[in-house]
């Protein structure tokens, strides 16, 4: 899930374990961790993977005082790594830049040797970087990219190839404050290898998603601009970074707004990606999943509309080992009030089902994603209600019914979940 909040807030880690009843699967809480740094002052996680070991490492941000004394907070990229019973392994910091270094970390993933890395902005957004650390925490390298961009450029997404090489996708300025998407590539070891700037009018204007294939070739998810409006959009970069193809759908409506979150390919070869689009003329945005063969050619599209017609916006998107595309988001009751749904699409566009996790008088919505080796979706979020916010987990079996939902509450403010994995041993929220 590529979902990053701003807000005053501690990091909870939380460990959520299946065990087999009845021949089903259900869930129940292993542990919790709380994680509030040195400053004690603004700490947030926001991606999680999980260890071959049945641990896991996570990233996020945590505010550090600039120099002692001086009243300064600013932010940097906070990695830690659990052992599966959720003690702390090791815990690093990394930054770059003006006030004595900075950093917002998008994401981490590992590569085949175990080695963590993690991707993000730094120098407030100028620059992107990727510092990778060994499973025993020792720094194997760290690279600032200088792309000198003259807005926030805050990487949308991180992808490894199959070789460890590691990819960075985000929206990127000019001295003429013009934006286009950028896909940066480095090295297993961090080397800088190639850029490229996509045309923001004719190929790609914003991207939020990065995915890879077994020969290097890239492909973006995002939106391209169509008049006074945007489609969901879907382009491919060779392994070279050279630009191959973009191809877009949308809605009915001229003027809607669609938008393309994240995009994977599967064991297959079918370039599959996850979004949302407006039908109806502008008075339903429904989620939308939709497949390509590697050479552009459309295979299937999908939309779902709810049970009362109201819209859905998806923030999260997930790809299981079977070929089903899953979003997440939230949706309008009859009641109006938000609604936490997950849906489930097939190989060939066929819907495999659909739930939504609400409770009357609180808003829901789903923030994170993922899926395990059995099918099983993850999903975590927010809920909203008269007496504060908290956090939710929810683990729904391959068939889409419900295994287990726990609320998480901190007493010094408000839960998010913003990351979810799945591991050989456990299942992860952060």
């Amino acid at each position: 899930m590529k979902l990053r909040l701003r807000r005053s807030l501690f990091c909870a880690l939380v460990l959520t374990s299946f065990t087999a009843l009845a021949g089903a699967q259900s869930a129940s809480e292993a542990w919790q961790s709380l994680f509030d740094g040195v400053a004690q002052v603004d700490d947030q996680h926001n991606s999680i993977a999980a260890t071959a070991d049945g641990g896991a490492v996570v990233c996020g941000f945590s505010y550090e005082e600039d120099a002692p004394g001086s009243g300064i907070f600013v932010p940097r990229a906070a990695v830690r790594s659990l052992d599966a019973s959720g003690q702390v392994r090791w815990t690093q910091v990394f930054a770059s830049g003006a006030f004595g270094g900075t950093a917002f970390p998008t994401r981490v993933a590992l590569q085949p040797s175990g080695r963590a890395v993690v991707g993000g902005a730094t120098d407030f957004g100028e620059d992107w970087f990727v510092v990778g650390y060994e499973p025993s925490g020792v720094q194997a390298f760290a690279t600032v990219w200088d792309l000198n961009s003259q807005l926030l450029a805050q990487p949308a997404d991180l992808a490894l190839d199959a070789a460890g090489n590691i990819y960075l996708c985000g929206d990127v300025s000019d001295p003429t404050f013009g934006a286009a998407p950028a896909v940066a590539k480095f090295s297993s070891n961090g080397t800088f290898l190639w850029s490229t700037t996509l045309d923001a009018t004719l190929q790609l204007t914003t991207v939020r998603g990065l995915g890879v294939d077994a020969g290097g070739n890239v492909y973006v998810a995002g939106s391209l601009a169509s008049g006074f409006a945007y489609d969901f959009t879907v382009a491919k970069l060779d392994a070279s970074g050279t630009f191959q193809w973009t191809r877009s759908h949308g809605s009915i409506d001229p003027s809607g707004n669609d938008f393309g979150l994240d995009v994977h390919v599967d064991a297959a070869g079918r370039v599959l990606a996850g979004g949302y689009v407006s039908n109806d003329l502008m008075t339903s945005m429904d989620a939308s999943s939709v497949a390509y063969s590697s050479t552009g050619q459309l295979l299937w599209r999908a939309d779902w509309d709810g049970p009362n017609g109201a819209s859905e916006f998806v923030n999260a998107t997930a790809f299981d080992d079977f070929g089903r595309i899953l979003l997440g988001g939230w949706r309008f009751s009859n009641a109006f009030d938000r609604e936490a749904f997950v849906v489930a699409f097939e190989p060939g566009g066929t819907l495999a089902w659909s739930h939504v996790l609400a409770q009357a008088g609180t808003d829901e919505e789903v923030l994170t994603l993922a899926t395990d080796g059995g099918g099983a979706a993850l999903a975590g979020g927010i809920s909203m209600g008269f007496t504060g916010r908290t956090g939710f987990v929810s683990v729904l079996r391959p068939d889409g019914t419900l295994a287990g939902s726990f609320s998480y509450g901190a007493s010094a403010g408000d839960t998010y979940f913003l990351g979810a994995c799945a591991g050989d041993v456990g299942r992860w929220f952060a």
